[in-house]
């Protein structure tokens, strides 16, 4: 699992956006688009509850804090692989490990 303490988290505004090259990024460099994601959690959720689904967000597939507190908000639970998985879902909100 990826160490993200070492990690700046920017909120992008488009101002900011406007004034990125490529050549101004550090690497590795991971951009969420957090409105986006937050506009298909509340469509899955509502889809998935029309048919008593339940939704678990794969850690391994991205173990980023501001991702895990966003997902937590509409109770998605967290597939764990393992113990520090699961400790890091915990840390972050998540529930229905």
């Amino acid at each position: 699992m990826m160490d993200y303490s070492a990690i700046k988290t920017i909120k992008m505004t488009e101002e900011i956006l406007s004034k990125i090259t490529l050549k101004s990024i550090e690497t590795p460099c991971y951009c969420y688009d957090l409105n986006l994601l937050k506009k298909t959690i509340i469509e899955l959720v509502e889809e998935s509850n029309k048919y008593d689904f339940k939704i678990h967000y794969a850690l391994k597939a991205n173990s980023n804090p501001e991702i895990l507190k966003l997902i937590s908000k509409y109770q998605i639970g967290a597939d764990c692989v393992s113990g520090n998985e699961v400790s890091h879902a915990l840390l972050h909100g998540c529930q229905g490990l």
